[in-house]
């Protein structure tokens, strides 16, 4: 989100540069990070570079290079609005954890913007993936909670009440079991009908997915699957 802050841009008389930065721009993050890895940067140009280097690998949702790169940009010859900027992500990079939902928001952008920039091929399968496979970790780890969560309520009732008492049923401990396991291969069949569906369809299937999810959950495959539609449509 950080680059749609920077609403203007300077001159600079190096092309590769100026072209890593348009790049950086219009969401080719992946593209511009290329280009500038390759930049022998002057002292003018070095903080500059760093900059949008952090600005890629913090869209690219890549935490440890994002670390690295704001700890070598001195941002005081940098104009106030990179200065804030740098400041932001540093403290964002702060709170990133791997699997919880804001890293998944993160791989959710960045696959929109990927399919964006009709960047297709293998990589964009393998964020989807890792979409899939986060989304139905963090399910099933909900799920496991809850069902200890109603054990260790049924055995505190079981151990306060006579010994004869009926202990709780298997079903009344459970959770929707299995969810957080079949989660991944529902998302993954439907993500390979999706853009073939009409939108009447999509919206069956995406309520069917999200059935019995709670919230949270169910929230964040909505907008992924929104996302997919959104880049799908610009293209």
């Amino acid at each position: 989100m950080y680059h749609l802050i920077l609403s203007t841009l300077l001159t600079f008389q190096d092309p590769q540069l100026q072209l890593a930065m348009d790049l950086s721009k219009t969401n080719n993050f992946q593209k511009s990070e290329q280009i500038l890895r390759k930049l022998d940067a002057s002292n003018s140009d070095r903080n500059l570079i760093l900059f949008y280097r952090l600005l890629n690998n913090f869209s690219q949702n890549n935490k440890r290079e994002s670390e690295f790169l704001s700890e070598q940009i001195d941002e005081r010859g940098l104009p106030i609005r990179y200065q804030v900027l740098t400041a932001l992500m540093r403290a964002d990079l702060q709170t990133w954890n791997d699997g919880d939902v804001s890293d998944i928001g993160r791989d959710m952008k960045r696959s929109r913007d990927k399919l964006g920039n009709e960047e297709l091929g293998k990589e964009i399968n393998n964020i989807q993936k890792q979409i899939v496979d986060k989304l139905s970790r963090l399910i099933k780890e909900a799920e496991d909670q809850a069902a200890n969560s109603a054990k260790g309520d049924g055995d505190s009732k079981k151990d306060g009440k006579n010994k004869a008492s009926k202990p709780l049923d298997e079903s009344e401990i459970r959770t929707d079991g299995g969810t957080g396991e079949v989660i991944s291969s529902k998302m993954r069949k439907l993500q390979e009908r999706w853009s073939s569906l009409p939108p009447r369809e999509r919206a069956a299937s995406l309520q069917q997915l999200t059935s019995g999810l709670s919230p949270r959950h169910r929230e964040q495959i909505e907008n992924y699957f929104r996302g997919l539609s959104a880049a799908q449509h610009k293209r």
